[in-house]
């Protein structure tokens, strides 16, 4: 049983991998713009750039290849956060469902969604920075000279678990993503006449598409928050003319951060600041989970038939 269950985990982690990897390549462009669209506050010179305005003059100031700044250790970042995701969430329902011997309802499964969401971000934090550190500087840094400028000049080692406090607010989303694409399958699947596993892909991305966009909406401004407070470069900070001060404490700098962002935002905004962004994040993530999912539940389908297919030859023995 235990062989079999490190199998299952590494068939989730593996899978979700592969899913990760297809959906970041098609849509990497797409999410470096929306990265650099949200981590701009206000304007000096009143003009409001649109993502298409940024995106021409990506286009216009580094040529073609800029769309695709940071797309390596972005990459590896993506594969290893999505799949360590998936392993910790296989890990903590498996072992609810061992304790209670019973699937968790929908409350619990947010809650066991966000545990295991928890534990990855705390492991993750650190690339999720850097990458996205990468992406808004425009001097094209090499990975090194992130963490060296990161680790001397913003604080140390804690300084990589910067923006910690929305990063872990934020395990709500995927949480309402799993639980909502699991609970959507129980519930059409029934009405085609089909399982679970039976749904065909575009099915499975119809879902998936849905219960991204019900978690989207939800949890969009600290999506916001936070793409602003790991952005923050000096020089953007200069040239944004941002003023939000450090906390004294670093032990309430994450939630001070957060909360003075959220206000400036307001301010320098307006209640439609929050939602900056909103429709590039809203098409990347819909297009981008709909594809991870859809591509993960396919190979996960045909490795447990493998496996399956595996178990009964073992179980068969040898012809004599």
């Amino acid at each position: 049983f235990v062989h079999f269950s490190c199998q299952m985990a590494l068939l989730e982690t593996s899978s979700a991998a592969l899913g990760t990897t297809v959906a970041t390549l098609a849509f990497y462009p797409v999410d470096l713009v929306k990265t650099r669209y949200q981590a701009s506050v206000g304007n000096t010179d009143g003009h409001k750039e649109t993502t298409m305005d940024l995106a021409l003059r990506i286009l216009r100031d580094e040529g073609p290849l800029g769309f695709y700044q940071g797309l390596g250790p972005y990459l590896v970042k993506d594969i290893a956060m999505v799949g360590s995701l998936f392993f910790w969430k296989y890990i903590v329902t498996n072992a609810y469902v061992e304790h209670t011997k019973r699937n968790p309802r929908i409350i619990e499964g947010l809650l066991l969604g966000m545990i295991s969401g928890s534990i990855n971000q705390l492991l993750m934090s650190p690339a999720d920075r850097i990458i996205v550190r990468m992406q808004v500087d425009k001097s094209k840094p090499s990975m090194m000279e992130v963490i060296k400028t990161i680790y001397e000049q913003d604080g140390g080692l804690g300084a990589f678990w910067s923006g910690i406090v929305p990063s872990l607010m934020l395990t709500s989303n995927p949480a309402i993503t799993f639980t909502a694409f699991d609970q959507l399958k129980q519930m059409v699947a029934p009405m085609l006449g089909k399982t679970v596993d039976a749904l065909s892909v575009s099915q499975s991305f119809l879902l998936a598409s849905v219960a991204k966009c019900l978690a989207l909406v939800l949890t969009y401004p600290l999506i916001r928050a936070k793409v602003v407070m790991l952005g923050r470069l000096k020089q953007a900070a200069a040239d944004n003319g941002l003023s939000t001060p450090r906390p004294k404490s670093k032990k309430k700098a994450g939630l001070v951060q957060m909360l003075a962002t959220l206000s400036e935002i307001l301010t320098k905004e307006g209640s439609r600041g929050l939602y900056k962004g909103f429709a590039a994040q809203f098409w990347l993530s819909i297009l981008s989970s709909g594809m991870l999912l859809m591509v993960k539940d396919q190979i996960t389908l045909l490795a447990k038939i493998l496996l399956m297919q595996k178990a009964l030859r073992l179980s068969a023995g040898p012809r004599k």
